[in-house]
């Protein structure tokens, strides 16, 4: 669904060999894929539970898998009040529900 935003990150894997050969986001001309990352890029300084969320990202994986990890949550949130005109409570409530019922 958020594809459209060049947010997500495809992962390459061997046919043969169980090892990852690329996990990099794919280049992406669209603009507002560009502004999703710069608004993620802003959010290292953040007190805010995004801030925190990139953060603890950049320590796990790196700056660039951070970046688009944040740009895709950015894109989950402004989706569907882009979409359906719903306030961002909600959609913060769904995105929260969605996360924290995937972990074990």
């Amino acid at each position: 669904m958020y594809l459209w935003a060049g947010t997500v990150i495809k992962t390459l894997k061997s046919e043969h060999y169980y090892s990852v050969l690329s996990s990099r986001s794919k280049p992406s001309a669209n603009r507002a894929a560009a502004a999703l990352r710069l608004a993620a890029n802003s959010l290292y300084r953040s007190k805010s539970a995004l801030g925190a969320f990139l953060r603890r990202k950049k320590a796990e994986h790196g700056a660039p898998q951070a970046i688009t990890a944040t740009a895709h949550k950015l894109a989950r949130l402004k989706y569907p009040m882009l979409k359906y005109g719903q306030d961002m409570w909600t959609s913060v409530k769904n995105i929260t529900n969605a996360d924290t019922a995937s972990v074990p």
